[in-house]
């Protein structure tokens, strides 16, 4: 599931995770975003960390959700992105998003690797 990624980026995204078997489905960053996890219940979440959000508390509300306990996360951030136990984190300078990077993070959140 890809949490608040912008049409362009997501069209880039998309194919690549589900030609690794992952669904590529698209949520709104909003107030409703973690409820609409809940009732979702992806396997994997990818979230689209823009600089203006408060992602530490987006991180903290999915992990205290019970229904989200075992979904895998990635972060897609800014360089100064907050640290947040069981989060896996890419880092990304500027607007520029390796594909590579971002499937491997996802495969180790996941367990499909740990390398």
């Amino acid at each position: 599931m890809l949490v608040g990624f912008a049409a362009p980026l997501a069209a880039l995204v998309e194919p690549a995770l589900a030609a690794d078997g992952y669904s590529a489905d698209r949520l709104a960053l909003d107030a409703d975003t973690v409820r609409a996890l809940v009732r979702a219940r992806p396997r994997v979440v990818v979230l689209d960390c823009h600089p203006y959000m408060d992602a530490r508390t987006l991180f903290t509300d999915v992990r205290g959700a019970p229904e989200l306990a075992d979904t895998a996360v990635v972060a897609v951030g800014p360089p100064e992105g907050p640290e947040v136990p069981g989060l896996e984190v890419v880092r990304q300078p500027g607007r520029a998003l390796d594909l590579d990077r971002l499937l491997q993070a996802i495969h180790r959140a996941s367990g499909r690797y740990a390398g």
